[in-house]
């Protein structure tokens, strides 16, 4: 085909191996974009048009479709990915499925940056590419099957979808839905909730503020969580072999479940639920804020209280290394050991007054 065509309110491009194009479009609503291997970097911005730019496109050409305000983008032209949960299938003509390619994939490379309006509603997926998504107000969905994707700044509804990659929601603010099978899940943000599903991967979730609830699910998979001091949490887990320890206390919980709460019981609740056949739960909570050098004038906006909030108190960096409480001590999910004991030397058994 042309690289550019046209009928009625249907536009088309095909980028050539080779080339760059660089597309500005107005009235854009919805956004889906799907590559086997490249990067995908899209910004949510405050203009009602969208601008679109792809490079290093290698392989086959990308397609670019826009149709009564839906930006559906594509490579190869002839790929359709549908994500289910934890499985992510990639339906490509003359393919014989997502293993044993007819095609040769690896030679697929294409690098998509979009800056689009905040309040567009956004699909992302990748076979192993690379995605960054921020400024987007109405949530988003984000697949990979190895590769790795990072939302910043998005509000509302997010869905996450992996297989054994990595994926990271940092200051988010809303709900999240994440599914995956061995890859890491780590998560920061004003929460309202959580639900994750894992076969044997770890969550690792920063809340501020006081999530309505938070809930892991896995096979062998562990959670670690760090909370604000003043919230009171209601603790659910039910582990056939693993053990839980929660502001320094231990609980064992091989064949057997807990419930626990602490906290200031005057305090906004939260509840943490985790569900596994064999895995570990980390609590800690984060240092009380000092009011000269973190919260300022109490007049100040709710947008100056949440930069200041956000300047460095909780884990900028979310790789496991840094995920410590503020006595400096990792709260890293270690490997249990045959009784199902976690391997920590700072940690000691305690029943804990409030377990039931």
């Amino acid at each position: 085909m042309a690289e550019y065509e046209h009928h009625g309110n249907h536009e088309h491009w095909q980028v050539e191996v080779g080339k760059s194009k660089v597309i500005e479009l107005d009235g854009v609503s919805s956004l889906d974009v799907f590559i086997i291997r490249g990067r995908i970097d899209i910004i949510g911005t405050d203009d009602d048009y969208a601008r679109l730019e792809i490079s290093n496109v290698a392989g086959e050409p990308v397609d670019v479709q826009f149709k009564k305000g839906q930006l559906i983008i594509t490579h190869p032209k002839d790929a359709v990915h549908i994500a289910h949960g934890s499985s992510i299938t990639v339906n490509v003509h003359g393919w014989r499925g997502l293993f044993g390619l007819k095609r040769d994939t690896k030679r697929l490379h294409a690098d998509i940056s979009l800056l689009v309006p905040r309040g567009i509603e956004v699909e992302v997926a990748s076979v192993q590419g690379d995605s960054l998504i921020s400024g987007l107000d109405h949530g988003a969905e984000l697949s990979t099957v190895s590769g790795s994707v990072i939302s910043d700044g998005l509000r509302g509804k997010l869905e996450l979808n992996n297989v054994s990659g990595k994926v990271e929601a940092r200051n988010h603010h809303g709900s999240v839905e994440a599914t995956t099978v061995s890859g890491e899940v780590v998560l920061s943000g004003d929460f309202r909730d959580i639900e994750t599903n894992s076969v044997s991967g770890d969550l690792y979730v920063d809340a501020l503020g006081a999530p309505r609830h938070l809930e892991a699910n896995a096979v062998s998979g562990n959670m670690a969580v760090r909370l604000d001091p003043r919230v009171r949490a209601e603790y659910s887990m039910n582990s056939m072999r693993g053990t839980a320890l929660i502001d320094g206390k231990r609980f064992h919980t091989r064949f057997k479940g807990f419930d626990y709460s602490d906290g200031p019981k005057d305090g906004p609740a939260t509840t943490v639920e985790f569900n596994a056949i064999s895995g570990s739960l980390k609590v800690v909570r984060r240092e009380p804020l000092r009011f000269d050098d973190d919260l300022g004038d109490e007049h100040d906006g709710d947008d100056d209280r949440d930069r200041r909030r956000s300047s460095g108190r909780h884990c900028d960096e979310y790789d496991r290394a840094s995920f410590t409480d503020d006595r400096g001590y990792d709260i890293r999910v270690g490997d249990s050991d045959d009784d199902g004991n976690a391997s920590d030397d700072n940690e000691s058994d305690h029943a804990g007054d409030e377990a039931r």
